[in-house]
């Protein structure tokens, strides 16, 4: 199989969403009942299970990677959090976030099937009502699982991850800015480049396709991070910062920033 080393080459994730929101018709695939039950089960999870992570707690999962080392050692230790417990706001966040994944996800995949983009493009391994994909990172001692929204196929041939953000006003301008100027949105200095980068070797691909949607207005943007081929040395690093323990493990950010006192203002 060719591999795709072009971003020419991968289709507009937001402009399909675009062009299939802007033109109801019939579903392809799925029923209704289906449909209802799959945008529904996240909301479910969240208001019926304790954990609703997949596959319940991990110390180290690719999305908490880019988290500072002693934070990552409190983990690893199995340190109780303290004064972090799950409340009504925690809880409908993470219920906004779930329904915007399967909102998008189920969208892009119908836009595919009714030729929005380009020929021979889908999406699998997306959640279910049976549940979510695992994929997992086996590095050194560690053995990372994470839970990507789903992979982008063309032919049948897996060529990328999807990833599915609902971002505040603020995060999506960040973004938005980037892309105008002709940047990845995300670095090794923001989080979610680790989880990204974590998803793509797991997978074992060279792209993730990024849908970020603003809570605050609507819009809708998309863009395709690429693998980078020391991530794993890099992160080994980093991880390597929490053996000391979490009395002694450095406030370092995974791209090697330390992390001064945080200074509250009172306006």
């Amino acid at each position: 199989d060719d591999v795709i080393t072009d971003r020419r080459q991968l289709p507009d994730l937001a402009g399909i969403v675009k062009r299939r929101a802007e033109n109801p018709r019939e579903m392809t695939g799925q029923t209704d009942e289906e449909l209802a039950a799959a945008i529904g089960m996240p909301v479910v999870r969240q208001l019926t299970k304790s954990d609703s992570a997949p596959g319940g707690r991990s110390a180290l999962r690719m999305s908490n990677l880019g988290s500072c080392a002693r934070k990552l050692a409190y983990r690893i230790a199995g340190t109780p959090e303290d004064g972090r417990e799950l409340d009504a706001r925690s809880a409908l966040t993470f219920m906004l976030g779930h329904e915007t994944e399967t909102m998008l996800v189920t969208i892009l995949r119908d836009g595919f099937a009714a030729g929005m983009g380009p020929a021979g493009w889908d999406i699998e391994d997306i959640q279910t009502t049976e549940g979510q994909r695992s994929v997992s990172l086996p590095l050194g001692p560690w053995e990372i699982p994470g839970h990507p929204d789903g992979v982008l196929t063309l032919d049948g041939h897996t060529e990328a991850v999807l990833e599915i953000k609902s971002s505040s006003s603020y995060g999506f301008s960040r973004a938005d800015k980037a892309l105008s100027e002709g940047r990845e949105p995300w670095d090794p200095s923001e989080s979610y480049w680790w989880q990204a980068q974590a998803y793509m070797h797991a997978v074992g691909v060279d792209w993730m396709g990024v849908l970020m949607l603003c809570k605050d207005s609507g819009a809708l943007i998309s863009w395709w991070q690429q693998r980078d081929s020391s991530f794993g040395f890099m992160l080994e690093d980093h991880l390597r910062r929490t053996e000391e323990g979490p009395d002694h493990a450095p406030r370092v950010l995974a791209d090697g920033s330390p992390l001064g006192p945080s200074e509250v203002t009172y306006y």
